[in-house]
């Protein structure tokens, strides 16, 4: 038993826990650079003319050269993560050919490196220039300072690591804490909309004080947190109005943590000369003037009608007893028997109605939307064709009545109104077709039983 537990033990730590520590170790000498990712704490890019320096802070990068600004995380994570893969792919020339002068740095590009980069760890700095690539373009020709010959890699790593300080730079339109957001304001022309944070609940407080979509909003403040500029115009402009920033096309306010610090994102006029032209824009947090896409603005061009509550029409059909439908040709009346498990059809008579048929119609009132408000009180029934509507359904739970929903057309458009809410909805024009309960016919055939049919096809009266 011992023996066989020695050999268990050998082939674990030799086999196959060894193994890994070999396949590890291989890997590793092949390395060019040994990088521990979270031991990096700055980093130089020389790149053609342009000198980037960026540091790290806390668990942050920033960008301090050629101009102070936060760093892209993930880029930068991605380049040091591309140093550390790097793979030695051969010794070109070693030290002693270089000093004998059988190879020259000028033959590889590397007197005048176009692309050079140094990396500061906790205990050392590596420094690592780039030249030519070689004949056939699968290598680059390189030098590290822990190495005195000319070095060639895999010509691939370069491109990976050939970032601009475009790419390097944090390239969100705003910064703030999407957790702490208290309150956003959206400025549009003379328009304005608020909603805030009230009682853990999302509210609209202007222009109307109304319950919010939750969802809406919540997809409002991620876009503006997520959303990236596509290019930089100028790094640092007080001629703003050059740029339509000084009487903008749109404002947008964030009020985020406790003190409801107030950030700006201002979108200016459009630039000319694309098919669909960017538009410029800042922030309040950023001195630079940047360019964003036209679809970032259209998605935060909120309107109240976009944000607000929409599903006003639901409510708890539970308990509902009675029914009764309206149109402008028939009513449909039903009421629910003493066992409560089956509805009797009033009106029209010889009808029945299924109970699943019900309680989709009341699943259709509960899904129902409010596409636009046009109104906050219901001054001239006639704008909307409630003087003459097209449906009013009435529901009734105990005698009370627990909804009523009135729908009136007017010039191609559906207008709906609730009996718990003042305001006006325009509503989805195929409503009218989605609230016809279908009820099923048992008229019985009619027979005259005062006749009787002959074998040759007449009819004799009985007296």
């Amino acid at each position: 038993m011992l023996l066989l537990a020695a050999l268990v033990g050998f082939v674990y730590f030799y086999e196959i826990r060894g193994a890994d520590e070999r396949y590890r170790a291989r890997v590793t000498a092949g390395r060019l650079l040994n990088l521990d990712e979270a031991a990096v704490s700055a980093l130089t890019v020389h790149r053609g003319d342009t000198t980037i320096v960026l540091r790290k802070s806390g668990a942050a990068w920033r960008i301090l050269q050629p101009v102070a600004t936060g760093g892209d995380d993930g880029e930068i994570v991605g380049l040091i993560r591309t140093l550390r893969s790097m793979d030695l792919e051969r010794v070109v020339a070693d030290s002693a050919r270089i000093a004998r002068g059988e190879a020259r740095l000028s033959d590889f590009g590397l007197d005048r490196p176009n692309l050079s980069l140094a990396i500061t760890q906790t205990d050392r700095v590596d420094s690592l220039f780039w030249g030519d690539r070689s004949p056939t373009g699968r290598y680059g020709y390189v030098r590290w300072s822990g190495h005195p010959g000319i070095l060639a890699v895999g010509a691939p790593f370069r491109l990976r690591l050939e970032k601009g300080l475009f790419q390097l730079r944090d390239k969100r339109v705003a910064d703030f804490n999407p957790d702490a957001v208290r309150k956003v304001e959206i400025a549009r022309g003379g328009s304005r909309v608020v909603v805030e944070m009230l009682s853990d609940e999302w509210r609209l407080t202007f222009p109307v004080n109304d319950r919010t979509d939750a969802a809406e909003v919540r997809k409002l403040i991620n876009r503006l947190r997520t959303a990236e500029f596509t290019r930089v115009v100028a790094e640092a402009s007080r001629e703003r109005g050059e740029y339509g920033l000084e009487e903008p096309t749109l404002t947008v306010s964030i009020f985020d943590g406790e003190r409801e610090r107030k950030k700006t994102i201002v979108i200016g006029r459009r630039k000319e000369g694309s098919r669909f032209p960017p538009f410029f824009a800042a922030f309040s947090g950023k001195p630079m003037v940047f360019l964003v896409d036209s679809t970032f603005v259209a998605d935060i061009r909120k309107t109240a009608s976009d944000l607000r509550f929409k599903r006003i029409f639901a409510f708890d059909a539970s308990g509902v007893d009675r029914l009764k439908l309206a149109y402008r040709d028939r009513v449909v009346e039903c009421v629910r028997d003493s066992t409560g498990n089956a509805w009797q059809v009033l009106q029209p008579k010889f009808h029945i109605v299924l109970e699943h048929r019900i309680r989709h119609f009341f699943r259709t009132i509960e899904l129902l939307e409010a596409e636009a408000f046009v109104a906050e009180e219901l001054k001239s029934p006639e704008a909307f064709g409630f003087d003459r509507p097209a449906l009013v359904v009435t529901a009734w739970r105990g005698g009370a009545t627990a909804q009523k929903l009135t729908v009136g057309e007017r010039d191609g458009n559906v207008y709906a109104r609730g009996l718990h809410r003042t305001q006006v909805a325009q509503i989805d024009h195929r409503v009218l077709t989605k609230l016809k309960l279908e009820l099923v016919s048992v008229r019985p055939d009619v027979v005259r039983p005062d006749t009787i049919e002959t074998p040759l096809g007449g009819a004799v009266r009985m007296r």
